[in-house]
């Protein structure tokens, strides 16, 4: 009764089902004496089995259109795989046995008192082999849209040099131009690292003191979202800049950037051209214009001199005209700057009213207007020297051995590097048609993303060298051309259900996976090689 559900269950005709209890009846008349349960119950599966691959040897043959006798044949000769062997054993240990006669050499066996673990696999192996063939269509749709999807996955996955294995780190910059580190220390980084030290989810907070300069850097766990914690970092922020000292600039929060975020290091060589025109290029041409590129979270220009309104006051001339150098002072802090006068209500008309002072002519600034001692006013340019000149400066920058602007691009975490840097090479060259003569943002000095193209065309490389391996080796044994284009097929797949994978679970690829990837094509090989030729072999 039980081999007679069974067979209904594989569907089975009503008569195979009659013969499938007949010899599940005869086979336990015959053994039932000196078998366990439990070896009666393998015999009939095993009777089970065969009936099933027969009729599938029968059904395949007449798809192919065969005759009723090669039908026959055809199923008599898949029935017979599943007789009873006996084979020859000897002991090796209490746990390995050795097979000497009676089966084929590479054979997989599971016998009834085998581990469970290897009776399953091996019944893994069975229901992926038979399920597969038994649905081709299904498995080669299947395998076209996993191909589509990973190629889609594959296009839009970051590509970065090393891993992101950089904490959220929130840093906040605080200059105090003029201040010693001591000084700095304790009136401004020691008040910015108690307030920080108590937000909720800070794992760190360390800093960086020097002269007119504290860096802050407050690191929050691995788990946590970096918006949120600079929300949470520019509350506590507002509340330390009331126990401060007056600074010329209040403290503030850097760019969202990472420890692997430089992408490219641009000079700009000028020679014998001017040192601050040349860094007026940087700061307010190529700065803002790289700035709006998506991607792109940080433009740091080095190098060249920052042009300033300096004023030299003249000591004998201020004795003369009576100026002194808190007035000069106070004039100069007024000056370039425009204001607002309210509005004039005139004829039923309202008239704004602005005071247009903002200018950068050395010119202007000499002609604004000085107190003396005694009340009177006088011309800035009579009481002081008044020049454009560089800011001091504590570092510089070159090229080649010869005097240059260095400009340090920055990515955002998370951003495509290649994608990022392809950008910032088609706004550099956009940039170069309207830059000053002389002068062009040319010369790179150093570029990550050579290495991550690099490693791609290393595994494209081996992937098609791996590819030919394998069609020639395969080829040549088997002499069979679907074999290969099969073993051919499982290389770019792999690698493709390796870019969902990846993509499912937001990581992203660098020249680490990708040389993994390289190394993995070897092992790709290896199964695609066994795997197909098996199959064929056995099927």
């Amino acid at each position: 009764e039980q081999a007679r559900q069974r067979a209904a269950e594989l569907g089975l005709s009503a008569q195979q089902q009659q013969e499938a209890a007949r010899q599940a009846q005869e086979q336990f008349r015959q053994s039932a004496f000196g078998q366990t349960a439990e070896q009666r119950q393998f015999a009939a599966n095993i009777n089970l089995q065969a009936q099933q691959a027969g009729e599938q040897a029968r059904q395949r043959a007449a798809e192919l259109g065969m005759s009723a006798q090669q039908q026959t044949s055809a199923a008599q000769q898949a029935a017979e795989q599943f007789q009873p062997t006996p084979v020859t054993i000897t002991d090796l240990d209490a746990n390995r046995v050795i097979a000497t006669s009676g089966i084929k050499a590479g054979t997989r066996v599971a016998p009834t008192g085998a581990p469970l673990l290897e009776q399953v696999r091996c019944a893994m192996f069975d229901f992926l082999v038979a399920t597969s063939l038994r649905n081709r269509v299904l498995v080669l749709f299947a395998s076209l849209a996993l191909i589509l999807f990973g190629i889609l996955a594959t296009m839009r996955l970051p590509v970065d040099v090393l891993p992101d294995l950089n904490k959220s780190t929130v840093t906040i910059m605080t200059e105090a131009g003029g201040m010693a580190p001591p000084e700095v220390e304790a009136q401004i980084t020691q008040p910015l690292e108690n307030a920080m030290s108590g937000i909720p989810g800070v794992s760190r907070v360390r800093s960086v003191t020097g002269v007119g300069l504290s860096m802050v850097y407050v690191e929050f766990g691995w788990d946590a979202e970096i918006f949120r914690a600079r929300q949470q970092v520019s509350e506590r922020l507002a509340l330390a800049k009331e126990s401060m000292a007056d600074l010329d600039h209040a403290p503030q929060m850097g760019p969202v950037t990472s420890i692997m975020g430089e992408i490219l290091l641009v000079a700009i060589p000028y020679g014998d051209a001017d040192s601050m025109a040349a860094r007026e290029v940087a700061d307010f041409q190529i700065r803002p214009r790289l700035l709006t590129i998506p991607g792109v979270a940080q433009v740091i220009p080095i190098g060249g001199q920052v042009r300033q309104f300096r004023i030299s006051p003249n000591a004998a001339r201020m004795g003369q005209l009576g100026g002194s150098l808190e007035a000069i002072e106070r004039a100069a802090q007024g000056f370039a700057s425009n204001a607002g006068g309210g509005f004039i209500d005139q004829g039923g008309r309202e008239f704004v009213v602005r005071a247009l002072s903002r200018t950068a002519r050395v010119e202007d600034l000499g002609t604004i207007s000085v107190t003396t001692r005694t009340g009177g006013i006088v011309r800035l340019d009579q009481v002081a020297d008044v020049e454009f000149a560089a800011r001091f400066r504590r570092g510089d920058a070159g090229f080649a051995g010869k005097p240059a602007v260095i400009i340090g691009i920055q990515k955002q975490p998370g951003a495509d590097t290649v994608a990022v840097t392809k950008s910032v090479e088609a706004a550099l060259t956009e940039l170069n048609k309207t830059l000053p003569k002389g002068v062009t943002a040319t010369q790179v000095q150093m570029r990550p993303a050579d290495f991550i193209e690099a490693s791609l065309g290393t595994l494209q490389k081996v992937s098609i060298e791996a590819g030919r391996v394998v069609a020639v080796i395969l080829f040549l044994f088997l002499l069979n051309v679907r074999t290969t284009a099969i073993s051919m097929a499982a290389l770019p797949m792999s690698i493709l259900i390796t870019a969902l994978v990846v993509a499912a679970f937001g990581l992203s690829t660098n020249t680490m996976t990708l040389g993994g990837l390289a190394i993995a094509v070897g092992e790709l090989v290896d199964d695609a090689v066994v795997g197909v030729e098996n199959v064929y072999r056995r099927l």
